[in-house]
């Protein structure tokens, strides 16, 4: 089940000390004020003097959350092919860069004692510090490793071996020193540099295991981190490389001799880890081998570089389900242009797209950030729902999983489901809006030839057969079936054909839904995505006859699917449409090319269109894969009638070990749900829109939201009487569930009471007027 999706923009201003960048809706576009003159002189010249000057430095980072980047690196500096050189178009042992808000690029060139500037789109770069000989002149460099860029355009050099931080005025080559070893200021080698909005200088300090904050005009620095010498404890640190520092003096530490990247808020004692393991290197996705450097975003997405892993590694705020791989996700070491060798740097220009030293290829990498048409999703959309929202798959998988969890009388499971989908198209029966909303056309036809023949019927199988009626409707629900039946497959995959039946009869649905259900529960079984995806034989978990498929084959265009066309295949060939053989195949592209189930569940809404079935279809098998702990906790507290959401899906886990008379909890939140479902629905939703009962008063308004309180009064009511059929536990389990499933309707109704109050105050109300 998904939520709903919309455009999102982000603007920011310009000012002469700082730009940030504009997100539109089909690409994200810096400011072009002083940024285009850079670029397009720097076509034709060598030299700085014909640059009009505009303050370069920090700007504001900010990332879409759905942002992605594509995976072909463009070499913007150094050669492509991985050999080093001297010459202003090559680079020998890069280290640190930094972008400023003109997106021009400087390289610390380690190796040639130098720091490099590249304006953008050329990769032939100009001397703007030191030279190629080392030495400890004011105009030269010994093995620098860190530069930065402060608001005032100076560069800022950490001149590792001349143990000293250099800076260098704009337009200048010649330095003066800001700080430096002496009895005063022990002072190491320096691994990396950062400078703050505030030109506040945090250096890492390789030689005595430290990260030191130099102020403005005072060259003697402070100690942040760590506060117990070098180690592993959480108040340690060992062999430390990048640090970061937020918009909240929030300090980031690279730890790559501890496998893990350390957070120490402001005047913190000890660091808190929030990604990799400490003292575990690994190549997991919960794991680091030595990272190199950290990024953090507007959003608190951590960006990792994960030096001996080759890649860049995100983590979001839920920092215990693991990384998502940003690039260099080839799992190998290389030259090729998604391939890297060592690394050891990233920085983010103002469009957001990504830049890496690629060390030992002796060349930087950008990357393309890559962001959905229509903008990131969030909420709104047509139907103008708000985060947490879900749609008419949710809606329908509600539905069905009720339908299968009720055993209690001889009524065929088609019509409990068809009665239930009825209650949704009718009366927003399990809606997160309270309404019937994007309802396909072929449930609709299905659902009103039930409702014209609902009593002549013992089974209410109304789908169309015909492979023009194939859409996504049935495919969208189908993750009750598989949760409820995983222990018996085969009959697993019967109920998936029978539940489609009810709205969607052709064979490509059949078939989606019978190969779905399969992978679900081989998902559930723990079989590796290698074994799901396998394009050798059609995966068979465990319990389902090995011979399956030999005398039940696919149909073709499903077993195409199926055979690995996803595997192959990127947008636009990739479709988010109606169509089930489209959807199913872009679910699994998403599945196929990610490591987690966020990064999936991005990459399958940014594809649009039927972003939502898309999103539900790729999360039914990647939540099974997965697990719930997986999915970000804000995503899951956003949910709309959360607690009703797990208390049905506690009962179909419990159900799927032994059939049995469904528990009191479940059975008492739902009786609690549907009470306060029909009166909402009944009556204030209804009185809402125009009707002859429409609320002509505020009064009468709030006289029905106490009735809708009563009425939640009296059905827990009996709680408190009975002492033997329910444990205390239970009890207050559901008095807690119960009380934000009422919360959540009082949300609804504060949104009714504002189109009121809306529609009073432009006097629309046609049952105010005498006539």
């Amino acid at each position: 089940m998904t939520t709903s999706s919309t455009t999102t923009s982000t603007t920011s201003s310009t000012s002469s000390s700082s730009i940030t960048s504009t997100t539109s809706s089909s690409s994200t576009t810096s400011s072009t004020s002083s940024s285009s003159t850079a670029s397009s002189t720097s076509t034709t010249t060598t030299t700085e003097t014909t640059i009009t000057f505009t303050p370069s430095g920090i700007y504001a980072l900010k990332i879409p959350t759905c942002a992605t980047w594509n995976q072909t690196g463009i070499t913007v500096a150094g050669n492509a092919n991985g050999t080093a050189g001297s010459d202003l178009g090559s680079l020998r042992g890069p280290v640190s860069i930094f972008v400023d808000n003109n997106n021009t690029l400087y390289v610390c060139d380690r190796s040639n004692n130098r720091i490099m500037k590249y304006y953008a789109n050329t990769n032939t770069g100009i001397v703007v510090a030191g030279n190629l000989t080392a030495g400890n002149s004011s105009s030269q460099l010994k093995l620098p490793k860190g530069v930065a860029v402060d608001q005032y355009g100076a560069i800022i050099v950490a001149d590792s071996s001349n143990y000293r931080i250099q800076r260098f005025p704009f337009g200048s080559t010649v330095a003066t020193t800001i700080a430096k070893n002496s009895s005063s200021n022990l002072l190491g080698q320096i691994r990396d540099l950062h400078i703050d909005v505030n030109n506040n200088i945090y250096v890492t300090d390789s030689d005595y295991n430290q990260i030191v904050k130099y102020y403005p005009n005072s060259g003697i620095g402070v100690i942040l981190a760590p506060t117990n010498g070098a180690g592993s404890g959480a108040d340690q640190v060992n062999a430390p490389f990048g640090n970061f520092v937020d918009g909240n003096q929030t300090l980031y530490i690279a730890d790559s001799g501890n496998q893990r990247v350390q957070m120490w808020a402001v005047g913190a004692t000890s660091g808190v880890t929030i990604a990799g393991v400490a003292g575990v290197a690994g190549s997991n996705l919960t794991l680091l081998n030595n990272p190199n450097a950290v990024i953090v975003d507007n959003n608190g997405y951590i960006y990792v570089a994960d030096g001996n892993n080759d890649r860049i590694v995100k983590w979001t705020t839920n920092y215990t389900a693991g990384g998502i791989c940003v690039v260099g996700c080839t799992g190998s070491t290389g030259v090729a242009n998604n391939q890297f060798n060592g690394v050891r740097d990233l920085k983010f220009d103002t469009q957001g797209n990504l830049y890496v030293t690629d060390q030992q290829n002796y060349r930087i990498q950008k990357f393309m950030i890559q962001l959905p048409t229509s903008g990131c999703p969030t909420s709104g959309g047509k139907f103008q729902l708000k985060p947490g929202q879900f749609t008419d798959d949710g809606s329908m998988a509600l539905c069905l999983s009720i339908a299968l969890l009720d055993n209690e009388n001889n009524i065929h499971s088609s019509i409990k489901q068809m009665n239930l989908y009825r209650r949704w198209y009718e009366n927003g029966y399990l809606s997160s809006n309270g309404e019937c909303f994007d309802i396909g056309i072929t449930v609709r036809i299905a659902l009103n030839k039930f409702i014209s023949n609902s009593d002549q019927s013992e089974t209410a199988y109304y789908g169309n057969t015909s492979d023009k009626a194939s859409g996504n409707g049935s495919l969208m629900r189908l993750a009750p079936i598989a949760l409820l039946y995983y222990q018996d497959p085969s009959h697993a995959v019967t109920e998936a054909m029978n539940s489609s039946k009810t709205t969607h009869a052709s064979i490509l649905c059949l078939d989606s839904c019978r190969i779905y259900t399969v992978l679900i529960i081989g998902a559930l079984q723990g079989f590796s995505k290698d074994d799901l995806l396998n394009t050798d034989q059609v995966f068979v978990p465990n319990g389902l006859p090995n011979d399956y498929w030999i005398n039940n084959p696919l149909d073709a265009d499903v077993f195409k699917v199926i055979n690995g066309s996803y595997k192959q295949l990127n947008p636009p060939e990739i479709k988010a449409s109606g169509f089930v053989i489209e959807t199913m195949e872009a679910a699994l592209w998403a599945f196929y090319h990610t490591n987690s189930f966020e990064e999936g569940a991005l990459k399958a809404v940014n594809l649009g269109n039927d972003a939502d079935t898309v999103g539900a279809i790729y999360g039914m098998l990647a939540g099974a894969f997965y697990g719930i702990d997986s999915i970000p906790n804000e995503w899951k507290e956003k949910c709309y009638f959360n607690d009703l959401v797990q208390t049905i899906s506690d009962e179909l886990f419990r159900q799927s070990q032994i059939r049995t008379n469904v528990s009191v909890v479940y059975k008492k939140l739902l009786e609690v749900y549907d009470d306060l479902a029909k009166f909402y629905s009944g009556t204030i939703k209804r009185r809402v829109l125009p009707c002859p009962k429409q609320y002509k008063s505020m009064v009468e308004f709030n006289e029905d939201i106490q009735q809708l309180h009563s009425i939640y009064e009296s059905v827990l009511k009996p709680l408190d009487e009975d002492q033997e059929m329910i444990t205390n536990e239970e009890k207050q389990l559901i008095f807690n569930r119960s009380k934000t499933i009422l919360k959540q309707f009082l949300i609804l109704i504060e949104d009714d009471k504002h189109s009121l109050t809306i529609k009073w105050l432009r006097n629309v109300n046609p049952f105010s007027q005498k006539k």
